[in-house]
């Protein structure tokens, strides 16, 4: 303060002033911010902002960016603790278990499903223990267990996808046991990175860089909705997907927004889906 401060503008300290009467100490001052400026998703949760700082290139190959969460709550952004996220990486989407909301699960493109309570990483979930339910994309000598989306049901049962493989489906039931299933006649081992679960009838929907969302009634039910049948609007990519309170299905395509509302028939039609 006064004639014995300097302040200095820092490119990735912010604004730090040094005491320049004899000691040259230093002072930094950051407003409260994500500890990121990568922001791939961003999950409402109660009282609280989880954005996910993960991502991945357009040739689906890692970013790299360090296993992290950020948490708008109670006015101030915080971010996962502990320095086990410091051996992840892309951390792309996160659910929070509806039996315990200290509780969640995050997809990490790259690692598999990353298990966190209160703050800090607690498990990482792999083919090593889950019964090789969750598998690797696996090219030459090159390894990556690429889960992209998580979802809970009501009952607290995880789904999550597995991209590039035969089983793009998987569940992790409260009693900690793993469930795949099988959609390659559906998915055609596709990227899927990006899942919701339909509270109305119970469906699983998912989908990723083919233009087409993928249902799943959780059993041996599957079939596809086409954004572009019945629409008069011609689309080539499904970026985004939330059910409202009516159950119906809003979807941020490439040009804009397309709803579904009767999703109750998406197993009508041979398995083509309804029209959005």
């Amino acid at each position: 303060v006064g004639d014995t401060m300097m302040w200095v503008a820092h490119n990735w300290a912010g604004l730090v002033a040094f005491d320049t009467k004899g000691r040259y100490d230093t002072y930094p001052f950051s407003p409260s911010a994500p500890n990121s400026n990568a922001n791939y998703r961003i999950i409402p949760s109660l009282s609280r902002i989880l954005v996910c700082p993960g991502g991945k290139q357009t040739t689906n190959a890692n970013i790299g960016l360090s296993a992290n969460i950020n948490i708008f709550r109670d006015n101030h952004w915080d971010a996962l603790q502990g320095t086990a996220k410091d051996t992840l990486m892309d951390l792309i989407d996160v659910a929070v278990d509806p039996l315990d909301s200290t509780h969640w699960m995050a997809a990490s493109w790259g690692n598999g499903i990353i298990e966190i309570q209160h703050d800090s990483i607690i498990n990482v979930y792999n083919e090593s223990n889950t019964n090789h339910v969750l598998t690797p994309y696996k090219s030459t000598n090159f390894r990556s267990l690429r889960t992209g989306g998580v979802a809970f049901d009501l009952e607290g049962n995880l789904w999550a996808t597995n991209s590039l493989n035969a089983n793009s489906l998987a569940v992790r039931h409260t009693d900690g046991t793993w469930k795949g299933f099988n959609t390659e006649s559906m998915v055609a081992r596709a990227e899927v990175d990006k899942i919701i679960y339909d509270s109305i009838h119970g469906y699983k929907l998912f989908a990723g860089s083919a233009n087409k969302i993928f249902v799943h009634d959780g059993e041996s039910k599957q079939s596809f909705i086409d954004p572009n049948y019945g629409s008069k609007m011609s689309t080539i990519a499904v970026n985004c997907m939330v059910q409202d309170q009516s159950g119906d299905i809003w979807i941020g395509t490439n040009k804009g927004i397309k709803v579904i509302y009767d999703l109750y028939k998406a197993f009508e039609r041979g398995g083509r889906g309804e029209q959005s």
